[in-house]
């Protein structure tokens, strides 16, 4: 994907494109109804439900998908990357897996299964990093007043250096 934004691989330039389509719908609702969603639906019975719903959907209909069968990930297109993204927002619901509403939207999407489960992978970091730094530019003031600097700073770089073992 570095690669890609220099001209150098086209296939990478698609990918990081692919991401940024998937990426803006969960944002854009995230950022609209962040509120409403910390109101409403976090809570036991919400949550619950969620997993209820999720499990459903597992047995029901990925059970019965041939899972083997699709594309490769350089043949996703903006829309497919759109519906996936969409499907993403979904998870904005809390209990609901974001990975398993990924990658479901990626099998639908046509996207062989390994396929689906990379562009989710990805998608997560994506999504998930943006989510993590929203957060701390709003809420890091009190973070260090809770645990200070050194605390936070060695767990990033644990993690970091975790990921890149």
């Amino acid at each position: 994907m570095v690669s890609g934004i220099f001209g150098r691989d086209r296939d990478g330039l698609r990918l990081l494109g692919n991401l940024a389509v998937a990426f803006v719908p969960a944002a854009i609702v995230g950022l609209l109804l962040e509120d409403r969603i910390k109101r409403y639906l976090y809570g036991v019975w919400p949550i619950a439900a969620a997993w209820l719903v999720g499990g459903i959907f597992i047995l029901a209909v990925l059970n019965r998908r041939r899972l083997k069968e699709g594309t490769a990930l350089e043949s996703l297109g903006w829309q497919s990357a759109l519906l996936i993204g969409l499907a993403q927002v979904i998870a904005l619901w809390p209990g609901v897996s974001r990975s398993l509403v990924t990658i479901a939207g990626g099998l639908f999407a046509g996207l062989s299964m390994s396929a689906a489960v990379e562009f989710s992978f990805l998608l997560g970091l994506v999504t998930l990093g943006a989510a993590t730094m929203y957060e701390a530019l709003r809420q890091g003031h009190q973070i260090v007043q809770t645990f200070g600097v050194a605390a936070p700073v060695v767990g990033h770089l644990a993690a970091a250096g975790v990921l890149n073992a």
